[in-house]
């Protein structure tokens, strides 16, 4: 499991209206970096995978679940409704691993 390690909703200092949300899952030598863009009914996620690399991620929600795939660069972008539960799954087949994100309201 990947831990929710950084939350800017939580950082005064970077919270502002307007401002896009970051957040940071971390397990071992893996890092995912969130970019929530949100409208009133609708978020935009970004996605960064640190190392880069191809990986396939599973996107899990109330509302919907699917498949997406990160380039060579390890970025891929998506959108959910705004406001909802939201958890990912993703495997890199340079290491072999599966790795899940902690449930976050996005």
């Amino acid at each position: 499991m990947a831990d929710l390690v950084y939350d800017s909703l939580l950082d005064a200092e970077e919270s502002q209206d307007g401002a896009p949300r970051r957040l940071t899952f971390a397990r071992e030598r893996i890092r995912v970096d969130l970019e929530v863009t949100e409208t009133p009914d609708q978020a935009r996620i970004a996605v960064q995978l640190t190392p880069p690399g191809e990986a396939s991620i599973e996107v899990w929600a109330p509302s919907a679940c699917f498949d997406l795939t990160a380039g060579a660069d390890g970025r891929v972008e998506f959108r959910l409704p705004a406001r909802t539960l939201a958890s990912m799954i993703i495997s890199t087949p340079s290491t072999g691993r599966r790795l899940q994100t902690a449930w976050v309201r996005l």
